[in-house]
């Protein structure tokens, strides 16, 4: 008992030190919202409950009192309209997401008449109770699952931003968290009522405590969890600002006239303008982002988590090609070092267009011809060939 209680304490201060970090960060950071701190804190401070009582720290409660627990069955609704709100991309509350608790509203508002009139140990009382908690568990269970697979986990690898792919394993976690919490909640229910114990929730806390220290654990070491974004980037800055070479046709200063609209950005990027050109390179070279043939400027600079119109201003000022010019290019220079590395010798040449993010043969034919000053096949045989008399000179030496 002594050291669950420990255990509990130790969690919840761990829980709190996060929560702390956490609200600093809410109005920037897209994996935080209100829903979240609200699990965080209810359940920081049942711990705590917990912890302090059997240690006597305070003799008060051991857990909420009486109909206070009620509201706990917030946190159930809580957690589908968190997963909403990352799959909305978005921290702010919706007024329609109150519907989701009205539901938990009635039934506080029924514990609460139901212990008043002393009716909290009729058997009766207590089968709906259980029977209502395990059906709304389950209910939004399958709902958080429905809502992330749809709209988030069934997402082509190819077709997912940076953040996009860090919300799929934050939300993969934090779903079998909540699973995990459900089936706990559950056994725990099912425990109490066949034991004719009043229906708290109480057995295997220290299970859920476990695995909420995993949890604060996991965000503490992913700072691009707890801080947003912007953290995942700048780990990113440092990988490209070592890595990426610019090609040669990017322009670091630029002595254009500019509209008064475009003197504005320029003040505001002028000094970013080369961690801006090594990103834009690091996603198209080494991450191959235009893979994917929907890509759009739009898309980029959401990935680069910029303002449209800084990447606009860009290309216009400070690269001799346009957008789409830049994406041809780039889309064959992916297909050269594909041919290069023997990438033709199981695949088509129309599997080859098709991969570096082309929708058909053709145009990645007339785009090739027309950079590379031969055909796609024609370069395939010429690096061949190249390739062999080198192993030949090789073996000559």
């Amino acid at each position: 008992m002594i050291i669950e209680s420990i255990f509990l304490l130790l969690t919840s201060i761990v829980g709190i030190s996060v929560l702390s970090i956490m609200l600093f960060s809410i109005k920037s950071n897209k994996l935080i919202n209100l829903f979240l701190i609200l699990i965080i804190t209810m359940t920081c401070s049942r711990f705590i409950l917990f912890g302090t009582y059997n240690l006597g720290i305070q003799g008060y409660s051991k857990d909420f009192n009486g109909p206070i627990k009620s509201l706990l069955i917030f946190n159930i609704p809580f957690w589908y309209l968190y997963f909403k709100s990352l799959v909305k991309d978005n921290n702010i509350f919706s007024k329609t997401d109150l519907c989701h608790l009205v539901l938990p509203f009635i039934f506080s508002i029924y514990i609460f008449t139901m212990f008043e009139m002393g009716y909290e140990n009729d058997a009766y009382f207590r089968l709906f109770n259980f029977i209502f908690l395990v059906l709304l568990s389950v209910f939004y269970g399958v709902k958080s699952f429905q809502l992330l697979n749809n709209h988030l986990w069934n997402i082509p690898e190819k077709e997912q931003s940076a953040h996009q792919k860090l919300m799929r394993k934050w939300t993969i976690f934090i779903y079998v968290l909540t699973l995990f919490l459900i089936v706990r909640l559950i056994v725990s229910f099912t425990f109490e009522f066949y034991s004719f114990q009043r229906l708290t929730g109480e057995t295997l806390i220290l299970i859920q405590s476990i695995a909420w220290m995993i949890t604060f654990l996991k965000i503490i070491i992913s700072p691009e969890i707890l801080y947003g974004v912007p953290k995942l980037h700048e780990k990113m800055n440092s990988l490209y600002n070592k890595s990426v070479a610019i090609h040669p046709f990017w322009r670091i200063h630029q002595n254009s006239k500019h509209t008064e609209k475009d003197k504005v950005i320029k003040n505001k990027i002028d000094v970013k303008i080369i961690n801006y050109i090594k990103e834009i390179e690091f996603f198209a070279v080494n991450q191959h982002y235009f893979r994917n043939q929907k890509i759009t400027i739009g898309d980029l600079a959401h990935e680069m988590n910029i303002p449209l119109s800084h990447l606009i201003y860009l290309f216009q000022y400070h690269c001799q090609l346009t957008f789409t010019e830049y994406k041809t290019i780039i889309k064959i220079e992916d297909a050269k070092q594909l041919i290069e590395s023997g990438f033709l010798t199981i695949n088509t040449l129309e599997s080859l267009a098709i991969e570096v993010g082309f929708s058909s043969y053709n145009p990645f034919f007339t785009a090739f011809k027309k950079l590379v000053g031969m055909s796609p096949n024609d370069y395939s045989i010429r690096s061949t060939l190249e390739n062999k008399q080198s192993l030949a000179h090789g073996k000559t030496l």
